[in-house]
């Protein structure tokens, strides 16, 4: 039988902000965080805190239990462990 594979939250973060056209740079600027930093997130080297959670949300929208489950699920189902998890 064939385990499901959460997707990393940095995926969902890369295809959303290709459904909604913006970039890297845009999205740092509205998470208030600098583009590094972004993109440690999205590469997924930065965890998802509840501040950046609730960033994600008001500016790709779901709410910010939605990303920080999404984060969870990966590190939970994934071979990756983590102390936060």
């Amino acid at each position: 039988m064939r385990m499901y594979k959460p997707p990393h939250v940095g995926e969902l973060i890369t295809e959303t902000l290709n459904e909604l056209n913006l970039s890297i740079d845009i999205l740092a600027e509205k998470l208030e965080m600098n583009v590094y930093e972004t993109e440690q997130l999205v590469n997924g080297n930065l965890i998802i805190t509840l501040p950046i959670a609730k960033r994600l949300s008001m500016t790709l929208g779901s709410s910010s239990s939605f990303w920080l489950n999404i984060q969870k699920n990966y590190y939970k189902r994934s071979s990756i462990k983590n102390e936060f998890f």
